[in-house]
């Protein structure tokens, strides 16, 4: 599926998310340059650690925070 990748830049997006499968996939495609771009991007720390879609779970865990208020 990234065949453009060596297992190492793979391994480096991996490490990066912390073993987060999801946050990695989600990463490697929503890139649309190189590896080596990502790669680089991921050194400047230019790539949050939860991935593209990090607001989207900020977003859940304040919808969580309200149904909890809300069961009281």
């Amino acid at each position: 599926m990234f065949s453009d990748y060596t297992s190492q830049q793979l391994d480096g997006v991996l490490r990066h998310h912390g073993g987060h499968m999801e946050n990695t996939v989600d990463t490697l495609l929503s890139h649309t340059g190189s590896p080596d771009d990502l790669i680089a991007k991921v050194k400047r720390g230019e790539i949050p650690t939860g991935g593209p879609a990090a607001g989207v779970g900020a977003g859940i865990d304040a919808d969580e925070e309200i149904a909890r208020q809300l069961e009281r």
